[in-house]
């Protein structure tokens, strides 16, 4: 195992290294990654050429997925970086099953990352799960009229709106984790801004993340979702930019139905690609989030994927997974198995139960909460 765990005398030179292979800034662009040194080195694996300069790294973030079920472990993997000087000598391979190793430690019930399939699928990576995206347009944007003014105001300037923001967000049935501490750094992942919404009486209504470069709402949240439209509209104007798209998570239905009466073409994206490690909790957390929050029919089929065979059983808006000796009914591969879970765009599959369940586990992923 070349790869080996970053140390705090190698921060500087991490840092440095990356910066040159991606020629990217990555303190000011994922700060969450890396303004902390000594969690940035923890989080690190580095191989370094003949002990001495650092030649390839990869970054293994902890996290969580939090439910009002309960919590996944995950890990998401990013900053990957090899010299261009020393490919070919295996080090991508080496990194990955470093990885695989850090989720060991950690429990980790599934990772994700960002980059080409073709480059991380045969490590068990699949791009799944789903974010809809609205294109709010300009016509729509120049003649709505909103019944109150508004204002927004750069969280990093309203303590108050801070704290509101954050109580907003930790407030979500299914939310990826964030701490208290991390979460103005987090909304700043990327380059991107976040604003609280206020009323002109100074009424806290919700915030938002917002990337100008891509004049993109990668984040919308609102104590008052019908409000979206009149939220949209104000802030376009106060940034003085004729068009928007705005981002959903697959959970957050008020929003989806509010963006989708007035959104004008609308796209599904992958947002990462995902390897589960632990196929039980992942069915049963988050299949027993959409038989409480969703239409979820109840019934019991066995599948098996790859080598583990569990019974899934929906039954009083709980999801069960349980080992079984059972002939399987469905049998997937892992990667097939987080498509048709996760997506509407996996296999059809013949089966009338699954065809009603699937996709049975809600999975997105804000940019915010990437790495």
């Amino acid at each position: 195992m070349l790869t080996q765990r970053a140390e705090l005398t190698d921060y500087r030179e991490l840092l440095d290294f990356e910066n040159r292979i991606f020629d990217v800034d990555f303190l000011e662009k994922v700060p969450k990654l890396y303004i902390d040194a000594k969690k940035s080195v923890d989080c690190h694996g580095i191989i370094k050429n003949g002990g001495r300069r650092i030649t390839a790294a990869i970054a293994a973030w902890p996290g969580a997925i939090e439910t009002d079920c309960g919590a996944l472990r995950t890990l998401g993997i990013g900053s990957v970086a090899v010299d261009g000087n020393a490919r070919g000598k295996g080090y991508m391979k080496d990194m990955m099953a470093y990885c695989n190793r850090v989720a060991a430690e950690t429990n980790a019930d599934l990772a994700f990352l960002s980059g080409s399939r073709g480059r991380y699928e045969h490590d068990g990576y699949r791009p799944c799960g789903s974010r809809t995206v609205f294109e709010v347009s300009t016509y729509f944007l120049h003649h709505f009229r909103a019944q109150k003014p508004l204002r927004f105001v750069p969280l990093t300037e309203d303590a108050d709106a801070l704290e509101a923001a954050f109580q907003l967000f930790s407030s979500q049935p299914l939310h990826w984790a964030r701490s208290r501490d991390s979460f103005l750094t987090d909304t700043h992942t990327w380059g991107a801004e976040s604003f609280a919404v206020r009323e002109e009486t100074g009424a806290f209504c919700g915030y938002l993340i917002f990337e100008q470069a891509r004049a993109h709402v990668s984040e919308l949240l609102l104590y008052e979702t019908d409000e979206a439209a009149a939220v949209l509209a104000a802030f376009a104007k106060a940034q003085s930019i004729d068009r928007l798209t705005v981002a959903a998570e697959p959970w957050q239905l008020p929003l989806l139905q509010a963006l989708a009466s007035f959104g004008e073409h609308i796209t599904v994206e992958m947002p990462a690609a995902f390897k589960v490690y632990h196929w039980r909790p992942f069915l049963e957390l988050l299949g027993t989030f959409k038989a409480r929050h969703f239409a979820l029919p109840e019934g019991s089929l066995v599948l098996k994927i790859e080598n583990e065979t569990l019974r899934v059983t929906v039954k009083d808006k709980t999801c069960t997974a349980v080992p079984s000796t059972d002939a399987p009914e469905l049998l997937f591969s892992a990667m097939d198995a987080a498509v048709n879970l996760t997506t509407a765009f996996g296999a059809l599959v013949p089966h009338t139960l699954f065809s009603a369940w699937a996709p049975l586990c809600p999975l997105g992923l804000s940019r915010a909460d990437g790495v």
